[in-house]
């Protein structure tokens, strides 16, 4: 190298440095700032839409990250963009400070719900489960057979609600599903719950014929909100029960104490406490003994518990007790509190 190529060189080093130092301290300035600004801020919003900031650190392995979140956003926005809800009474109107407010309750739902798929993959690679990429295209097969339909149809169904491509779909959903699927195998092979659970109403069930009031083992043996009401669920039409309790429900007389039921969710006993007929449809008022089985989905609330995500944001925080990610904001936590009121879990109410 001749010394005007040396003395070039050397005089290039200072000048890329000051370049890379000016980027690095760009980069930095709108780390700072896609952290910092507000919710309702344009600028903010738009920075931790596009930039893959960490947002959930999920084991110190699985990072869900700004990018990710406003990906799944801009599907969620197309999904109700693109519909007629009309027949429900709904407006989709994001632009009102009401609508906004509901776009961010769908928000934290939808990080709640990255972050139980993530808690999942955790939990199926601890337990040496793998979705290989036969098994995935089986299960996106096997999806797309429910649905009904040509996969051309599906395809095209895809991009128009969401924005997705078949590849998405299994990513977002297919395999998600798989890993429950199989870490739900697992989970019933090492537990006994199920076990607890029939041995417990069995018990409710025998000391009734003993002689205890239905109350008495509601107090005694049930679980879950309804032992808090004296077991009582409330007024119900056949289809909204679940599968296992609808004809049962609709054969059994009023007054009678049922026979044991087993459901997905766990053991029940049922009392028909009346009936009536509302628009030709019977509804009937319900009182149970419920004994829980233990899911996946306890399993994994545990397991968040014990092991809970590290949150870098300044929108949420963690709720320890019910292992779920909440609004740090107390307005926020009350609008979504009255929302969830006014639509009685019906979800596509929300807006």
């Amino acid at each position: 190298m001749t010394q005007e190529k040396k003395h070039r060189s050397i005089t290039l080093k200072p000048a890329l440095l000051a370049v890379a130092g000016i980027a690095g301290l760009v980069a930095v300035i709108l780390l700072v700032f896609a952290y910092m600004l507000p919710a309702e801020n344009r600028v903010g919003e738009t920075l931790r839409q596009r930039l893959p900031l960490p947002l959930v650190i999920v084991g110190y392995k699985h990072v869900i990250t700004t990018q990710e979140l406003g990906a799944n956003m801009r599907s969620v926005r197309r999904f109700y963009e693109t519909q007629d809800f009309s027949q429900y009474g709904i407006r989709i109107d994001f632009s009102t400070d009401e609508g906004k407010k509901r776009l961010r309750v769908r928000e934290k739902e939808v990080l709640n719900k990255m972050l139980e798929d993530r808690m999942l993959a955790l939990l199926a690679q601890e337990k040496g489960i793998v979705v290989t990429e036969e098994a995935a295209r089986d299960g996106v097969r096997r999806k797309l057979e429910e649905y009904g339909g040509s996969e051309e149809a599906i395809r095209s169904n895809l991009e128009r609600l969401y924005g997705w491509s078949l590849k998405d779909f299994e990513e977002k959903v297919v395999i998600p599903n798989l890993y429950e699927e199989r870490l739900s195998e697992v989970f019933q092979k090492e537990s006994d719950t199920r076990t607890q659970a029939e041995q417990r109403i069995r018990e409710a069930r025998e000391a009734i014929r003993n002689g205890a009031s239905f109350e008495e083992a509601v107090e005694k043996y049930s679980e879950g909100r309804t032992r808090e009401q004296g077991g009582e669920l409330g007024w119900f039409a056949q289809a909204d029960l679940a599968q296992e309790l609808q004809r049962p429900v609709a054969a059994q007389k009023v007054g009678v104490i049922g026979d044991i039921i087993e459901s997905d969710l766990g053991f029940h006993i049922i009392v028909v406490e009346e009936t009536k007929k509302e628009n030709g449809k019977a509804l009937y008022r319900l009182k149970q003994i419920f004994s829980k089985k233990t899911t996946v989905a306890d399993w994994l609330t545990e397991r968040m518990r014990a092991s809970p995500p590290l949150l870098l944001s300044r929108e949420y925080v963690w709720d320890a007790a019910e292992a779920r990610i909440e609004f740090k904001n107390a307005d926020m936590q009350r609008f979504e509190r009255d929302l969830m009121e006014k639509t009685e879990g019906n979800s596509l109410l929300l807006f």
